[in-house]
């Protein structure tokens, strides 16, 4: 019987474990520090985006950066245990018009173009 206590035990805390450490996308809200910066090399404009995630006791686990249309969309995937701060260089090709964050796609970067 005590042997059975102990094993229930185990199993609801990996249970509480694993559930408590699903990957999660970084939202705009959820982030402290965060900085853009446009930068030129070699004739071509990049765009350096950095910050520190400030979900509780998450970090970092993985960037991506697709290019949609005209605009480009920066997920940021995070899970327990991970280092919180994040940089990413983004290429900017002439035709991006914004960079959005997250599912809710908060707008991090907008090109400022005069009219003629």
């Amino acid at each position: 019987m005590k042997m059975l206590n102990q094993m229930i035990l185990v199993i609801i805390g990996l249970f509480l474990f694993t559930g408590c450490a699903r990957d999660m996308i970084l939202e705009k809200n959820h982030v402290y520090s965060l900085k853009t910066e446009c930068i030129l090399e070699h004739g071509e404009e990049y765009l350096i985006v950095s910050g520190l995630c400030g979900h509780s006791a998450y970090g970092v686990k993985s960037i991506s950066s697709p290019k949609l249309g005209n605009k480009v969309i920066i997920t940021i995937v995070i899970s327990y245990g991970l280092r919180g701060d994040f940089k990413i260089k983004i290429k900017l090709d002439k035709d991006v018009r914004e960079v959005l964050l997250g599912n809710d796609g908060s707008v991090i970067w907008t090109r400022n173009v005069t009219p003629i």
